[in-house]
Parts: C-alpha cells; structure tokens; sequence
C-alpha cells in the first residue's frame, strides 16, 4: 500500500511527460516485483501450513477437478530419452478449477521392442491340458475371489460351450466341490488353481514369460483364462463376471441363447453420429429418464445431445463379411447394471433396457468410441487378441481402457463393435460406491482425452503385431498406462504368435488425404441427415472429410454441433435460367486444399461430387499411404479415353 500511495504522489506531481513515463515505468517495476514477492509469499504460506483447508496438496483429489479438454497432444521436443516426471504432471493447471488431464506426452520408452516375428513353437512345448484340447471352440472366461455362484453354474452348462474359471490367491480352497453342489458342469469346466497357474510360470518361452508378467490379487489375472482359451482352440470368448447372470427362458427355464445359431447377428441398428463418442444408452432405452450413460462415457459429455446418435435404418449384418467383421457384443444388464459411481449415486436403481422381440441391436459407427466392458460381452476369433486388460490401473478403469484402446486398431482392421439387448440380469456384488468413485478416477479425468487422442492416432508400421505394440507405447508415454503394462503386451503378443494365432488383416484409414464432397445444394428434404450419412460413410475410409455446400447458418450452426466438417459455399444460383448452376466447386476445392497448405498430415484433397460412388481401393492401388504422387483423369464425355494414372 506504501509504494502504490508513493506511485500516486509521484504521477499528481509529474509536471512533463518524461515524469509520467518515469512513473509508468516505475509502476511497472514495482508491480513485477509485488507479483514475484506474493507468489513466494503464497508459496511459503502453503508450505507453512499444509493443513489449512484453503490448501490443495499435490495429491488431492480437489486438485484434478472435471474440466473441458483443453490441448491436443503433442510429441516431446526432444529426442533423448528422459526421467519419466511425477504423474500430476500430465495434468493442465487451471487456477480456477484445479488441474486438467491435458495428455500430452511426457515420458519417452526406452525399453527394447518385441520380438514379434511370425514364428511359432512346436505343439510339444505347449501347455495343453488334453481333456480340452480341441474340445470346444466356444469358451467362457471368467476370474473370482468369491464362492461359485449360479452365474458362473449357467455359463458351465450351456450347450457346446466350455469355461475357464481363473482362481487367485484369495479364492476359496474348496471351489470345485462347491462348485459341484452348485450344479456347475464339471466336465466342461477348467479350473485354473494358483497351483497350475503356478507352473505355468516356470515355462520357458513366451508364455510362461507372459504369465509372469501377470500381478497376483488382481483382476488382470483374467488375463490367463484368455491366453488358456486360445491356446485351446477359442474362437469366441463369453468375458463376464460371476454377478452377472444369463436370463433364462421363461418356456424352457434354459439360459437364453448368447450366440446366434447363424452367422447373422438381425436386426442391427446403423447408428448416424458425427462426434468420436458415442453414448449408446438412449437408443437401447433405459427405463429411467434421462441421462444415463455407462462406465467409460467422457462425464464432460453427458449432456451433449449429439452424442446420443440417431438410428438410421436397421438391417441383418453378417458376422463376417469382405468390408466389415463383428469383432465385439456388448450385452446391456438390467437391474443393476454397469454404469459408474457418479450414476449410482445421482440416478434410480434398478433400470431396464428394451428387451421386447423389436429391441435392435447398435452398431457403433467407425469412426467412434464407445465403452464396453469385461462382464458379459462376446468376442469373435479377430478380435481375441484385444482382450488383454491393463494390470496398472485400477480394475474399475481396466476393462474400460481395454475396449478404447481396441476400437483405435478395430477401425483400421474392419473389425465393428455392437450393443446387444440385456440378455444378462446383473445382481451386482457387494461395492462401496464411494470407493468405486475414488476406483474410477481416470474415467473422469482422463476419458474425453483419451478419446480424443485414438481418433488422431497414427502409425507408420503396417504389421498387425507392431502396430498394437506402438499404440501401447504412445499410450504409456501419455500416461494412461504404466511400462508393466506395456511389457504384458508384448508379452502377450509373443505368446499368440508362439501359439499360431491369426491376428486380422490391417486396412488403415486414409489419413494422408483428405475427402471433399461437393453439395451443389443444401435445401433438398433431409438435408442434414444426408450429409450427416454422407461424411459418417466416408469417415469410415479417411480421417478428414469434409462436406462443401451453400449451407445456411443455421444448417452451419447444426452440423458444427454435430461435429460435422463443413465448408459453407457461396451461394451461386442461376435463378434467371431454367436449371440449376453449380455452386462454384473449384474454389471449394482450392479452400480446402489452402486450410491444409501447412499440415503435417495432409498431403492433397480428393474431390468429389456428392452423388459419387467411390472405389478407393482402386483409386489408391490399394497401398496406404495414399499415393499423392499419382492423380486420376476425368473420362467424361470420352475426351480422356486413353487417361491412365499420370505423374503430378
């Protein structure tokens, strides 16, 4: 207060403009120094007295608050490898609000890379357990700490499927015989002791490397079953937990069927949705009002109507075809299902979703994310090697960060992951929701970044194998994971080649192109949902598409909240003729190719009408990346009738 009263004396005094610099000059220096010396006061204050309830320690909870994202993340500066810093780092200081997850890479991995060479080893040096060798190839994985309950007796029971029950350090001694009494069907049951997990640890090569990799007491123990199920002829995977029961069937008093007896999956929903996440609750309809949203589903998105999708058509989908493979079945549960703490806490319990003979199956798009978990979900021969759970988070955030990591490589594999009617009844286990809350704290924190992160994400190995590794590492450098983790992977990927597994075929999405559609109108019936379709489908093969049209504002302001890429045209209509004019495609094009003139990313712009059926395959040679040195001439008319592929 002293030397503010002083700066006023001196500028009443100042009688010339050198004295009024002099003492603007002056205040400058006094405030930098008043700013230095409160922030070493405030800091000495908070050092002083870490108690005080105006305080926020480093690792309060009050400290990394529920924010918007803030930056994309972004590649360190710096090529030498460094100390990996404290976690808190990787969270954005807000002075406001607290600290937000922002991301971005802060840590390098310096381990070595896996051997992942196609090389397998002979049938004699596998662990076989010969009265399920070949036996089934439909199994059930399950992992409990609990006694057996009639959950996991349905499992053991259902026709031409076989189950593994993964014991741990805590499990009941006498599993089996209670399991027996139970009712559980002993012949196709493996129980999988600590004792035989035990000497599956002492085995040379990938797998025992592979299973001592994995923690005792933990949910990733889980982990074994997968690897026992494959290593025994798995071509599907049921994943549930011992609280989730199979309905049964009110005529025959059977478990429902969990698996179509066909090779079609009906009535499957195609889901229209511009954003990258995806809340499949409402279109299930869930009893209760709304929101409602599952485990997993960015919090900062709850309220975002775009999310929710709109149902297109709906239509049978085959679980193999040459364009698309079911990879995943995300079965809902009624009565307790699995939604967060924050939902269990705010929203009624229990809750249904339609299960009426006209409840639809959901198609999550490509392009998006959407969270499926490790309790009652079907997995298909291509997608087995995706059901690898991280061991160094939470089991509250494992399965969950299991399924965005696996969508990132399903999108460049043709592999779709769809939500499926309750067909499964959960009667949840005993939890505290408040340690649930504290269990799930990355869902809250980190799961908009994560999404936002996967949807950009590329990399430059071509392998199946390799490119799994490198989205785990990258992941590790962002701190979603931990370097155990990524050690399990390559663990893991070792072992299944060892076994011959067959990993799908990568068909990369176009990322060094970007796809221009050209609207010569914007005022047709169902104009927006047909651009909305429109940039989905093309999303489905290019990272960036972008529709150009004389869009109004109000059409601008719609697809904006829908996250559609829109370019608004200038309006140049012939209304004085009797047709239609075009609106102006060739400067559409030079806009789009001048917003990328700088891009990292980008190389050109593939233009085409909106009408226009496209090959890619034929128009890339089928090679990724797109191959930018080569263009295509217009065979309009027959003026090019000779025109090949030509050098630019």
């Amino acid at each position: 207060a002293h030397c503010l009263i002083t700066i006023w004396t001196t500028m009443r005094a100042a009688s010339s403009v050198v004295a009024i610099v002099a003492a603007l000059i002056i205040v400058k220096q006094v405030l930098t120094g008043l700013n230095v010396s409160s922030k070493a006061l405030c800091e000495q204050n908070t050092d002083s007295r870490p108690n005080e309830a105006f305080s926020l320690r480093k690792d309060d909870d009050r400290s990394n608050r529920l924010s918007l994202p803030t930056n994309d993340p972004t590649n360190s500066p710096t090529n030498k490898p460094i100390e990996p810093p404290p976690i808190q780092q990787a969270f954005v200081p807000d002075s406001s609000t607290g600290k937000v997850f922002g991301g971005e890479k802060i840590r390098d991995f310096s381990n070595p890379m896996a051997n992942l060479k196609e090389t397998s080893i002979s049938s004699e040096q596998l662990p076989f357990e010969n009265d399920f060798r070949a036996k089934c190839n439909k199994w059930g994985v399950v992992t409990t700490i609990f006694d057996p309950t009639e959950a996991i007796s349905r499992v053991s029971n259902l026709p031409e499927w076989c189950l593994v029950v993964v014991a741990d350090t805590k499990t009941p001694k006498d599993y089996v015989e209670k399991f027996k009494a139970l009712g559980g069907n002993e012949g196709s049951t493996f129980f999988f002791s600590v004792e035989r997990q035990k000497t599956w640890e002492q085995l040379d090569g990938p797998i025992g490397a592979f299973v001592r990799t994995m923690p005792w007491r933990h949910f990733g123990r889980k982990n074994l079953g997968y690897l026992f199920a494959i290593l025994h002829g798995a071509e599907y995977f049921f994943d549930f937990d011992d609280d989730n029961f199979i309905k049964l069937d009110e005529k025959t008093g059977d478990p429902v069927e969990i698996l179509p007896s066909t090779t079609t999956l009906d009535n499957v929903t195609v889901v229209m949705l511009g954003p990258t996440a995806f809340n499949h609750h409402p279109l299930m309809k869930p009893s209760i009002p709304p929101p409602s949203w599952a485990r997993g589903f960015p919090l900062e998105y709850i309220k975002d109507e775009a999310t929710e999708g709109q149902a297109a058509f709906s239509a049978p989908m085959p679980f193999v075809s040459k364009s698309n493979s079911i990879g995943v079945i995300q079965f809902l549960a009624d009565g307790n299902p699995d939604v967060d703490a924050n939902h269990r806490l705010m929203r009624p319990l229990p809750m249904t979703f339609d299960n009426s003979e006209n409840a639809k199956n959901v198609l999550v798009p490509k392009h998006a994310y959407s969270p499926y978990n490790a309790q009652a979900s079907i997995h298909t021969q291509p997608a087995l090697w995706a059901t690898l759970l991280p061991t160094t988070v939470p089991g509250r955030v494992s399965d969950i960060w299991r399924s965005y990591f696996a969508q990132c490589i399903f999108a460049d594999s043709n592999l779709r992951l769809v939500f499926a009617p309750p067909k499964i009844e959960q009667i949840r286990n005993e939890h505290n929701f408040l340690g649930d809350l504290t269990a799930e704290k990355d869902l809250y924190t980190k799961s908009g970044k994560l999404i936002d992160f996967l949807s950009s994400w590329d990399s430059e190995k071509l392998r199946f194998p390799e490119r799994v590794e490198q989205l785990w590492i990258d992941l590790y450098e962002r701190s979603y994971i931990e370097l155990d983790d990524v050690v399990a992977l390559q663990k893991w990927l070792e072992a299944l080649i060892a076994m011959g597994y067959k990993f799908p075929e990568l068909k990369p999405r176009i990322r060094n192109v970007a796809m221009m559609g050209q609207f010569n109108y914007a005022d047709f019936p169902n104009s927006m949902t047909q651009i909305m379709m429109w940039s989905q489908k093309m999303r489905e093969r290019f990272q960036t598409a972008i529709a150009a049209a004389p869009f109004n504002k109000t059409q601008l302001v719609y697809l904006e909240a829908h996250r559609i890429d829109a370019l608004q045209a200038k309006d140049l209509r012939m209304n004085k003729r009797d047709h239609l004019g075009f609106y102006n495609p060739m400067s559409n094009l030079m806009r789009t190719l001048l917003r990328f003139s700088n891009s990292s990313t980008i190389e050109a712009v593939l233009y085409a009408h909106d009408d226009a059926l496209l090959n890619i395959t034929e128009l890339s040679e089928g090679k990724y990346p797109f191959p930018t040195d080569k263009i295509i001439a217009n065979r309009r008319r027959g003026e090019y009738d000779n025109a090949e592929y030509v050098d630019l």
